[in-house]
């Protein structure tokens, strides 16, 4: 039989002036919203020339252990 003991999801997400919406702002707030429910790392956070972020995260799997991915 085989179980997953733990895992993890790796993302890479833009944060741009798309329908003029300031991406410092929606990144704080998706942020914010995901440290409520979620357990998850920043690995990577590059901000352009233009203003755009790009993060990259590692959060946790359908409430299985991150044990091993997250510290």
């Amino acid at each position: 039989m085989k179980r997953i003991l733990s895992a993890c999801i790796e993302q890479t997400l833009i944060f741009d002036y798309t329908n003029d919406s300031d991406p410092v702002k929606d990144l704080e707030l998706y942020l914010s919203k995901m440290a409520l429910t979620e357990k998850f790392q920043i690995i990577e956070k590059t901000v352009m020339s233009d203003g755009t972020i790009i993060l990259k995260i590692k959060k946790g799997y359908n409430n299985y252990s991150t044990e091993g991915y997250i510290d």
